[in-house]
């Protein structure tokens, strides 16, 4: 078994040694390369790369990036394409994937919306926290609370959202009964 173990660690080395790109080359150039994506792509969020794991696949690397928001990992699948020593990259990050992001995103939709024309001082309605599960590839279920004259009310909230960055909510038919 150790035989095996080093035979194919030793072929993987020669693998990676042949084409001229060492493994920890191509993950500290896509550290950088994501890194500086992140910086001009999603500064608003306060997003901080966590790792690259990559392995070599065929004629590219692939592997995962994991991103922080808020000290909530969220991982996004990426592949490394080297031609000429250009690197490329298939890799998208989606903020509404990130569970934080969509959260953040939603109560501060559901907070303008109450607050529109005074209605939630009118009311002394304030939106204490949304709690969000993923349901579908681009939406999610859960519950949001609400604070009414010091007391919580919860009740159900789907957070959709689009690969183009738009999003939306609906809350349940009986969201404010308890103002009535």
């Amino acid at each position: 078994m150790k035989i095996k173990s080093l035979l194919l660690i030793v072929m993987i080395s020669f693998l990676l040694l042949s084409c001229g790109v060492t493994l920890d080359e191509v993950t500290n150039q896509t550290r950088i390369d994501v890194e500086n994506y992140i910086q001009d792509n999603f500064k608003e969020y306060n997003l901080k790369l966590e790792t690259i794991d990559l392995i070599k696949n065929e004629n590219n690397y692939k592997g995962t990036v994991s991103i922080l928001y808020k000290e909530e990992k969220t991982e996004f699948p990426i592949t490394v394409i080297i031609k000429d020593k250009e690197y490329s990259y298939d890799f998208i990050i989606q903020a509404m994937k990130i569970k934080g992001i969509a959260e953040d995103s939603a109560k501060k939709l559901l907070e303008d919306k109450i607050n529109e024309d005074g209605w939630a001082k009118e009311n002394d309605l304030s939106v204490k926290e949304i709690n969000l599960y993923p349901e579908t590839d681009n939406s999610y279920e859960g519950l949001v609370t609400f604070i009414h004259s010091g007391k919580e009310h919860k009740t159900g909230i789907t957070f959709r959202y689009d690969k183009n960055g738009g999003y939306m909510y609906s809350l349940a038919n009986d969201a404010f009964s308890f103002l009535f």
